[in-house]
């Protein structure tokens, strides 16, 4: 059976997001863009403040945070797939 990191059912990938921003990291993500879409680079923007809160990575690529999925391979816990 396989096992893979999710988030508890409350958590999000806000603290996440911080430490990566913070430590200059690259990230990798999976999101829904109304069908799966991934995505990886830096993050240059982090606004989790905004109405609906969004990241841009260096690559010019804004995605909101309530459509994260997975985050370098922890994923929410409502996702499964198919």
């Amino acid at each position: 059976m396989d096992q893979r990191t999710t988030l508890d059912s409350n958590e999000k990938f806000d603290s996440l997001l911080r430490e990566a921003k913070k430590n200059g990291e690259s990230i990798r993500l999976l999101y829904d863009d109304g069908g799966l879409q991934r995505a990886e680079g830096r993050i240059i923007i982090l606004d989790l403040e905004a109405l609906h809160p969004s990241i841009v990575l260096d690559n010019d690529c804004r995605i909101f945070v309530d459509s994260i999925i997975g985050l370098n391979a922890v994923f929410r816990d409502d996702y499964s797939e198919c």
